[in-house]
């Protein structure tokens, strides 16, 4: 098994350092599916992503499939030299806060094992390249991210700044980030899953809902030029109406919108293996599973890792309403509760449900 390039495990005793070698090509097999789905959820991780910094070393992480907690400490965050700048499918990338660059580095939080990419200096030199050549791009508060890695060992990693409607992608051999699209995203938001960007579009004729894939590793290891965009999936455009969502559900990607545009539409699924097959048939049943639809980021959880979650339902952020709304794939039927929006004092208990939190409207201190 060869060992990955610019990959490294710190000592135990100095948070930060590169010592020893470590074989990054076997840690896929050791990560559960992803940060979100099917794997460890951050407890100060927010649906909307960007840097937040860590008051202590020590974070929880619950595992969304299983319903464990896992209490771990995690040196790079400590004393704010590190932000997370987003989770990346069961790791962490950081940015750094010193130094010249702003050095981002992926992190497996269990193990340790850290590997360097390329900085944000080069992401604010594209985004000046297309965009705003005097823009500053200091603040990148709507992100999401995929790894893969290839037969080498080499991690590939594609983000997606929402914000700007880019997405980046960079090994850690490269020096630079590459531009691997520029999206925008009327239809819905975009999902990446095992290196891999999917993005909505409409059909030429407007009579489909199209489902695209961008495989960055189809350029080569420089990108020398932009992947196309690959039709895997379409849906008649009178089958669901927007907003889109595609959600990672126990390995299967579920297409997520709305039966019309009115306030009586219903909610429908389905599945995109489905789809890809030519069968267009809503899900009634999502395996006992809950999907929790964010403004810009969902994710599927397991009701049998939380008991409070209502099985095969959906569960929608607020938006302006101060509701966050359910609705039961069983019965077709709607209902909402209030999201606690009230900032808890200190030295008061916490009574936010699971739900507040993961949906990041519970401002209490355990939060912060």
């Amino acid at each position: 098994m060869s060992p990955a390039a610019n990959w490294k495990r710190p000592k135990a005793n100095a948070p930060g350092s590169f010592d020893d070698e470590s074989p990054w090509a076997s840690l896929p097999a050791d990560l559960a599916p992803g940060m979100w789905a099917g794997g460890y959820w951050l407890e100060t991780c927010s649906t909307t992503s960007g840097p937040w910094p860590s008051p202590a070393d020590k974070k929880r992480f619950f595992n969304i499939s299983t319903g464990i907690f896992v209490r771990h400490r995690v040196p790079l965050l400590l004393d704010y030299n590190y932000l997370v700048f987003c989770p990346v499918e069961g790791l962490l990338l950081l940015q750094g806060q010193h130094g010249d660059g702003n050095t981002l580095l992926l992190l497996h939080p269990f193990t340790g094992d850290i590997a360097e990419l390329p900085s944000v200096t080069s992401i604010k030199r594209n985004l000046r390249a297309h965009l705003d050549p005097h823009g500053t791009y200091e603040n990148y508060t709507d992100v999401i991210a995929s790894v893969s890695v290839n037969a080498d060992g080499i991690p590939r990693v594609v983000i997606v700044l929402l914000d700007f409607s880019y997405a980046l992608c960079a090994t850690t051999k490269d020096e630079q980030w590459s531009v691997l699209a520029s999206c925008y995203f009327p239809q819905g938001w975009p999902m990446t899953s095992q290196g891999k960007m999917y993005i909505f579009e409409g059909s030429t004729d407007d009579n489909k809902l199209q489902i695209l894939q961008i495989d960055p590793t189809q350029q080569g290891p420089r990108l020398c030029s932009k992947p196309q965009k690959l039709i895997i999936a379409t849906c008649p455009a009178d089958k669901i109406y927007p907003p889109f969502h595609l959600v990672d559900c126990d390995s299967d990607i579920l297409l997520v919108g709305y039966t019309n545009y009115t306030l009586s539409s219903h909610m429908l699924v389905y599945r995109v293996a489905d789809l890809i097959r030519g069968r267009v048939d809503p899900l009634t049943s999502i395996e006992g599973n809950a999907l929790l639809i964010g403004s810009k980021t969902s994710v599927s959880v397991s009701s049998k890792a939380v008991p409070a979650i209502v099985r095969n339902t959906i569960l929608s952020a607020p938006v302006s309403d101060n509701f966050i709304t359910c609705y039961d794939l069983n019965c077709g039927t709607w209902s909402e509760t209030p999201a606690r929006l009230v900032k808890h004092g200190r030295g008061m208990a916490c009574t936010c449900s699971f739900i507040d939190h993961m949906f990041s409207v519970c401002h209490c201190p355990a939060t912060q």
